[in-house]
């Protein structure tokens, strides 16, 4: 079943998306000024985005002024492998909820404040064809700023904001290549006050991530031969209170002039507060 939704247009709808196993689902594809209200009918605790198995669903950009992307729920796409997900671009992406998926994410340009934790490849889900590429998560321009109000249970992610659990290779974050507050570099993963941090557990796979990990009260951990690295020609900084690595881990970061300095080689950088 495919349903298409043109655009621009403004998406007011109180109790969420569900597109089911198999179907495609496309709002405002193709257009830039279009707008989400998006809820739950069970609030918070309940989905405001729910994928099945097989699915595809594409929102269009809403980067025209005055129109916004507003979840209250969770994003949910951990109940079958093979999901496709296709997030808009936009200057803020507000959700007030969990962020949890087992498909193919492909997240447009922007901030996304998520209160919650966010968990890939849950239900041992990974990688995707997506549209003709192969997706784990992926996005350019994007940044998280995480609450982790709430924990994913049970472990990888017990405890931590963020995790790639089981089966989640090739994910791919690249921040926004601007100064944020005039010091604060743009980052992947931001939180200055949660004890929470990040991990990257079993079969996380080469992951690329550029920006920074700015969790100086959380640790940063990888474990079960997970793999994280830097995007090509790009820098990964982590900035956290431990950094922990296990089970045959790999951590890499290739920066050239890291915070404005000159330098013609490369430099494996780790910050711990």
């Amino acid at each position: 079943m495919t349903l298409t939704f043109n655009g621009p247009s403004t998406f007011v709808l109180s109790s969420g998306i569900y597109n089911s196993g198999g179907s495609t689902l496309s709002m405002g594809a193709g257009y830039s000024s279009n707008s989400y209200q998006i809820g739950s009918s069970t609030g918070t605790s309940g989905n405001a985005l729910n994928l099945g198995g097989g699915s595809n669903t594409t929102l269009g950009d809403a980067t025209g002024s005055g129109n916004v992307f507003q979840v209250v729920g969770m994003v949910n796409v951990t109940s079958g492998g093979g999901s496709c997900l296709t997030l808009p671009a936009a200057g803020a992406h507000d959700i007030n909820g969990r962020f949890s998926t087992a498909g193919g994410i492909t997240l447009g340009t922007g901030i996304y404040t998520i209160n919650g934790y966010v968990a890939l490849g849950n239900n041992g889900g990974g990688n995707v064809t997506c549209n003709g590429s192969t997706v784990g998560m992926s996005g350019t321009g994007v940044s998280f700023v995480i609450s982790a109000a709430s924990t994913r249970h049970p472990a990888p992610a017990r405890g931590r904001r963020s995790a790639l659990p089981p089966a989640t290779a090739m994910s791919t974050w690249c921040h926004p290549a601007r100064e944020r507050n005039g010091s604060d570099r743009a980052r992947p993963d931001y939180s200055p006050t949660n004890t929470d941090g990040a991990t990257f557990a079993e079969g996380s796979i080469n992951t690329s991530l550029s920006g920074a990990f700015y969790i100086p009260n959380g640790a940063f951990t990888l474990r079960g031969g997970s793999s994280v690295g830097n995007g090509t020609g790009k820098c990964l900084e982590v900035i956290a209170s431990q950094v922990t690595l296990t089970g045959g881990t790999a951590l890499a970061s290739s920066c050239n002039g890291l915070g404005g300095a000159s330098s013609s080689s490369g430099a494996a950088i780790v910050l711990v507060q």
